[in-house]
């Protein structure tokens, strides 16, 4: 068995299931010379493999999405408190019950589409959190699509 190096090692969580990882999934891709393997955090064996020569395309981008998160009572109590005393931290636990706010969450995503053993396009949605690890795979991705290793078996 031939072996290739290990160009890039991170995290990211799954946008859509594909293989044996549902929606939310932390999943740790290890990027090789001809590879990518998809393993469950904590896991040491991969669940699943893709050959870059399968890959078809590649994207990452970010939006921004409003989230509607619980306003923190014990917050707005320590607030109250600190500025009014007793009647400041009654009036700020009161006003945490008063329903959400809206939070801007910044959404890192990267889309891989490639052909499958069905000779179908689909697609691997992925998210993460680092603003770097989404742009550095995309590049990766990009470099070895485009020129593949000449030493590798295709």
């Amino acid at each position: 068995m031939e072996t290739s190096n290990k160009l890039m090692d991170e995290q990211f969580y799954v946008m859509e299931q594909f293989a044996s990882f549902g929606k939310g999934t932390k999943v740790r891709c290890i990027f090789y010379d001809d590879r990518i393997e998809f393993r469950a955090s904590g896991k040491d064996a991969p669940a699943a493999k893709l050959m870059y020569r399968h890959i078809m395309e590649v994207y990452y981008g970010t939006k921004t999405e409003l989230k509607q998160v619980n306003k923190s009572p014990l917050a707005r109590a320590m607030i109250g408190s600190l500025l009014y005393g007793k009647t400041g931290a009654m009036a700020g636990i009161a006003s945490s019950m008063q329903g959400k706010k809206s939070k801007q969450v910044i959404v890192r995503g990267l889309i891989i589409g490639y052909n499958g053993h069905d000779m179908k396009e689909h697609f691997i949605a992925l998210q993460t959190k680092d603003p770097h690890a989404g742009q550095k795979a995309e590049e990766l991705i990009r470099a070895r699509i485009n020129n593949p290793p000449k030493n590798l078996k295709t």
